[in-house]
Order: structure tokens, then sequence, then C-alpha cells
């Protein structure tokens, strides 16, 4: 399960949207302090955010989220990042930080790569690949 903390609605409906046609089950958060109490109901193993949220910054979010759960994944996503971001994000340990330059379309398919990278082999395709060792 993924939860993207998205306060505009055309941008959460694009990037959900590509999510969900890709086969993940997406929650979605309006605001930072939301997002926190939506992570002990759901339990997601991915938060996208954006870093401008309404209540407090995402650089405060992905630090929340890391003394809550190290395991889960936060990708951080602005049209233009700084020098400062590039820094922060290395302190917070996000794992991946997206300029997208105000293409959404870009954005979401950035996401989209980024989730076929980290894809987990499926039993199947483990299976196959035992097959053809014997």
């Amino acid at each position: 399960m993924a939860m993207l903390v998205e306060y505009r609605d055309e941008v959460c409906a694009r990037i959900a949207t590509d999510l969900a046609e890709w086969g993940m089950r997406v929650i979605r958060a309006q605001s930072a302090g939301e997002a926190l109490r939506m992570c002990g109901r759901y339990d997601p193993f991915l938060v996208v955010a954006n870093l401008d949220l309404p209540d407090q910054s995402g650089w405060l979010l992905a630090g929340k989220l890391r003394l809550v759960d190290r395991r889960i994944r936060v990708w951080l996503y602005q049209p233009r990042l700084s020098r400062h971001d590039k820094g922060m994000a290395k302190y917070l340990h996000v794992d991946a930080l997206l300029d997208y330059g105000g293409d959404l379309l870009g954005l979401s398919e950035t996401i989209l790569d980024l989730m076929a990278d980290r894809r987990e082999p499926t039993n199947t395709a483990i299976d196959a690949l035992d097959l053809i060792a014997t």
C-alpha cells in the first residue's frame, strides 16, 4: 500500500490513477498531520509526498515518518529543488527526491519508473528461475 500526501486534487488524481493501474492500493492524505494519523491505521510501505504541504513542510513529515517506522520508503517531490533540499534529503534519509519542473505527467512517469526499479520478484518469477536452473 502506498500513501500519497497531496492537497491538490488534480495532482493526486494523476499520480493515484497511475499507481492504481500499476497495481498499487493508494490512500490519500491532504496534510502531514493526516498522513501521520493514517500511517498507524494503514501501515503503508511507501509515502509519496509534496514538499510544500499546507500544515507543515514535507521535511518535517519525512523526519516524523522516520521516527514512526524506519522501513517506510519516503519519496518527496517539488517543482524546483535547491541545494538545501538535496542536503536535507540526505540528512533525513529520504529514499527519492524528485524535481519535476512543474510537469505533472513527467512526475507521474518518474514515480512509476521508481516503482518498477524497486519491484520485488514474484513467486512465479522465482519458480521460473528454479525451473531453468534444474
